[in-house]
């Protein structure tokens, strides 16, 4: 007969990672973990900001993948029978525009010569070719960031520019001389495995996902409260621990056998005074997305990223643009120099602040962490003492990758495991 649920577990988070853990924990085989999820906001997080439109969802912040970088989460959809849909973009870069996976060759804008595009083309050729090399013959050591990389390997400086930082910059949310101080293993890494494959999505969006993993299968729902913002954690090293959070205003405690954190760095590092000093090494940034819905084009809405540098249009058809403004690259931060042609972006013509604030649906801000070399070896340190002491740290940013939605399932998984507990898909 299964045990009967006697390990207390609080879940602090309901985003991908928080969900995973709950779900599996909540369905062990011997059942023995009582789980509760506490979230501060008053709906469950995953797909807290994703709009409703009349072609489908639109997730907030965008949820494409791969099925190459994303083996874990592409399980966990066929475990739970979610299906996806492919995603093409259209990348609008200062020069030049294209469609993911090269599928095509990038048009010729108005403003420039044929002789002038077939030599852009050409360059353009070439240089890519030159990186496919380097990333997978010249790759980066450990102590390299992705600035120091590039330099070595010698990629031209209008291709960094024009190329890479706003291609990268758009995968992790971030600006330019973010980006550069990433892993260089990060990022050729994800350019490796990612190269020509096709992204996809979800085909109902994250919120099916979040209903599946909170629906809990054959144990029933997982229980998760709302409005439960976690202010303490406290307790022996090996002992229960004590939680202190608020509750309709009034400051209450829990007592727990395992807390799982879900949440971002700073906000660990805030609750949990053993590890505050480790999660201050660890880089994060506010990032706001605000919807535009468009005057004029039916079922068209625009995702601006304020605090990375990307914009992307959302169309009914199902092309997503992917506008990557290029920043002033001659600043001494990359070392590119600033391309002297107009730009052939995809944005349309300038609003006033009125008539855009006008436009805006909906405005929401995310915690985006960061990487750089030092907190990849803060990272990598966890990995091997998570939950020693009873307290477990989840998500996107918890494995030696890019801070993307499979860190979130690989580190539920890791919980799991480590508690003895089967990982069905």
């Amino acid at each position: 007969m299964p045990e009967r649920r006697t390990i207390s577990v609080l879940v602090v988070g309901s985003g991908l990672a928080g969900l995973t853990a709950a779900h599996l924990l909540h369905n062990d085989k011997r059942q023995r973990y009582d789980v509760t999820i506490f979230e501060q906001g008053p709906v469950p997080s995953l797909s807290s900001a994703s709009l409703s439109t009349p072609s489908g969802p639109i997730d907030i912040p965008m949820r494409s993948f791969t099925a190459s970088y994303y083996p874990h989460l592409s399980r966990v959809l066929q475990y739970l029978h979610l299906p996806v849909r492919p995603e093409p973009f259209l990348f609008s870069f200062p020069s030049y525009s294209h469609p993911s996976r090269l599928a095509s060759l990038p048009p010729r804008p108005s403003h420039r010569s044929w002789p002038q595009h077939i030599r852009l083309l050409a360059a353009l050729a070439f240089a890519y070719a030159y990186f496919i090399f380097t990333c997978f013959f010249l790759p980066p050591s450990d102590s390299e960031d992705f600035g120091q990389w590039m330099k070595r390997v010698r990629l031209p400086g209008w291709f960094v520019g024009e190329y890479i930082l706003p291609l990268m910059a758009a995968v992790a949310t971030c600006d330019h001389a973010e980006l550069l101080a990433f892993p260089a293993k990060d990022v050729v890494g994800y350019k490796r495995v990612t190269n020509g494959e096709p992204h996809v999505v979800v085909a109902d969006g994250v919120g099916a996902l979040q209903r599946q993993l909170l629906e809990g299968g054959k144990a029933g729902a997982v229980k998760i409260e709302l409005n439960r913002r976690v202010h303490r954690i406290q307790g022996a090293v090996q002992g229960p621990k004590v939680v202190t959070y608020l509750e309709d205003g009034a400051e209450v405690t829990g007592v727990y056998d395992k807390v799982v954190l879900a949440v971002t760095p700073d906000v660990v590092g805030g609750i949990y005074a053993p590890l505050k000093e480790k999660m201050s090494r660890i880089p994060t940034k506010k990032v706001e997305v605000v919807a535009i819905r468009e005057e004029g084009r039916e079922g068209e809405i625009i995702l601006r990223s304020k605090g990375g540098e990307t914009e992307a249009r959302h169309c009914a058809r199902g092309l997503v643009t992917v506008t990557g403004p290029l920043t002033a690259i001659g600043d001494g931060k990359s070392g590119a120099s600033t391309p002297s042609e107009p730009s052939s972006g995809a944005s349309s013509g300038a609003s006033t602040p009125s008539q855009e604030e006008s436009k805006v649906i909906r405005r929401s801000v995310f915690t985006r962490v960061l990487r750089s070399v030092e907190s990849r070896q803060v990272v990598k340190s966890l990995e091997k003492s998570n939950g020693d002491d009873g307290v477990f740290v989840v998500g996107g940013w918890c494995w030696d990758g890019m801070v993307l939605l499979e860190g979130c399932v690989r580190s539920a998984e890791g919980v799991a495991r480590k508690l003895g507990v089967e990982v069905p898909w």
